[in-house]
């Protein structure tokens, strides 16, 4: 079977898909990045390029795990 890019769904059932495993981990990202206090960048812009890094490294990382 082939992999999904974006990993899959994060929720997946017999009538809705729900959102990507990669956009479910953007998710959780983005509410610690808002959450910080640390000063940065809070920019909507910022916040999202940021979650979205974590987000695939995240994903690279799953990938090298499932891969052993």
């Amino acid at each position: 079977m082939a992999k999904h890019p974006t990993g899959g769904y994060a929720f997946p059932d017999a009538e809705f898909y729900g959102m990507s495993l990669c956009d479910y981990f953007a998710a959780k990202a983005m509410q610690s990045l808002v959450a910080n206090d640390a000063e940065q960048d809070k920019s909507p812009k910022s916040i999202a390029i940021q979650a979205y890094r974590l987000a695939n490294a995240m994903m690279e990382q799953k990938e090298f795990q499932d891969g052993k």
